[in-house]
């Protein structure tokens, strides 16, 4: 399986989500409606990144803590595509996915609410990325 879409899920699947990714070592794409808590999310990123080496791609939305963030720089630093549309994103978490995840070719931040699509430091480090969208965002 190379891309993966799941729904909302509870925070039992949650729970259970880092246990699945050693079966999905071809996994290239996941998209999640909801990004996992803070505790979780950490735990996936981990796997995604231990398990699954043509990992390119992740889909989510939600709350980014300094965790969450963190945990994208760590482990997953090579995405080229990261879309985080209608997220709760503040410009620090932001900033510092952009500065760990230097390979990213597509990046989506439309309609979140932590920065203002307008921020000069926030289009500068977008510079560099080919397809960079925030577009709608406010602080």
């Amino acid at each position: 399986m190379r891309r993966l879409a799941l729904p909302h899920l509870t925070v039992g699947d949650e729970a259970r989500l880092p246990d699945l990714v050693p079966r999905w070592p071809l996994l290239e794409h996941l998209e999640l409606e909801t990004k996992p808590s803070s505790f979780s999310f950490p735990v996936l990123a981990a796997q995604l990144a231990l398990h699954c080496p043509a990992f390119a791609s992740l889909k989510t939305s939600g709350a980014f803590k300094r965790e969450d963030a963190a945990a994208l720089a760590r482990s997953l630093p090579r995405l080229r595509s990261l879309c985080v549309d209608r997220s709760y994103l503040p410009k620090e978490q932001l900033l510092a996915i952009l500065a760990a995840c230097r390979d990213l070719r597509e990046f989506s931040a439309r309609s979140c609410v932590g920065f203002d699509d307008k921020d000069e430091e926030v289009l500068r480090r977008g510079a560099r990325i080919l397809r960079f969208d925030v577009g709608g965002s406010k602080l």
